[in-house]
């Protein structure tokens, strides 16, 4: 066999190998995104709770100070 033929046939089983890892860790991959999302999630449901209590003290405050 020709070189260029070895280095083509090379080639080839180097990509296999390379996709065959990829997909033997995709579902780790995307247990990993899913666990990521579920956190920024939480810290913005929680970002959005002190907003929110944040916007009803304000809005407390300014209400009692045009009362007087």
């Amino acid at each position: 066999m020709s070189t260029g033929r070895v280095a083509a046939y090379g080639a080839i089983g180097l990509s296999a190998l390379s996709v065959a890892i990829l997909l033997s860790a995709l579902p780790q991959l995307i247990s990993r995104i899913s666990d990521i999302q579920a956190s920024v999630d939480a810290d913005i449901d929680s970002f959005k709770r002190t907003e929110y209590g944040i916007k009803y003290v304000l809005y407390y405050f300014n209400h009692l100070n045009n009362m007087f």
